[in-house]
């Protein structure tokens, strides 16, 4: 296999110059077409296509993670409700309201979504600069502020949504029931 590099003077006149050179290359080739071109052009366009492929793959993997956190703190906060039941109606019946039940079951799964997302946005610095010290400077990877904030707001909006249901469940616990609770 054999290569061939041409530079053309003008971006404008690329079309016109590749059937020029196909032209040629098929008359010495006896009208078989076994050659291809490859321009810088294909070539960005292929990184493009690589680009958001792994932006894509990033997304699906981040999403599925996010999924199962949100599980996670779900069922942290399902089995938290289960051990402070009796404290649940001791606190329903000298007067607290539903609403303020609901309100710390939902605090406490949002706090610890923050803590896990501090976590997480530590382990990505130290990637980060982990992968940079392997890579060329001119292409070594960073961290943006919208990145942060975007995963952070994911991360206490996980929180919010993975403590609704225990939240609501441990608000609508009756006080009789939950004192008697073994």
């Amino acid at each position: 296999m054999s290569s061939l590099e041409l530079k053309i003077a003008s971006v404008d006149l690329l079309p016109e110059s590749l059937q020029q050179i196909r032209n040629v290359l098929m008359s010495t080739h006896k009208g078989i077409e076994d050659f291809t071109f490859r321009t810088q052009e294909d070539w960005a366009e292929q990184i493009n296509t690589f680009v958001h492929n792994a932006r894509l793959s990033g997304g699906l993997i981040a999403g599925i993670s996010l999924l199962v956190g949100g599980i996670g703190i779900m069922n942290i906060m399902l089995a938290s409700i289960s051990e402070r039941v009796r404290e649940i109606g001791i606190r329903k019946s000298v007067g607290a309201a539903t609403s303020d039940i609901f309100i710390q079951i939902l605090v406490e799964s949002v706090v610890i979504a923050i803590l896990g997302g501090l976590v997480g946005l530590a382990t990505s610095f130290a990637l980060v600069d982990l992968i940079g010290s392997f890579s060329p400077t001119e292409n070594a990877p960073i961290v943006t502020v919208t990145a942060l904030a975007v995963a952070f707001g994911f991360s206490a909006l996980v929180g919010v949504l993975a403590g609704i249901f225990p939240a609501v469940k441990a608000a609508r616990l009756n006080p009789i029931q939950a004192l008697r609770y073994e």
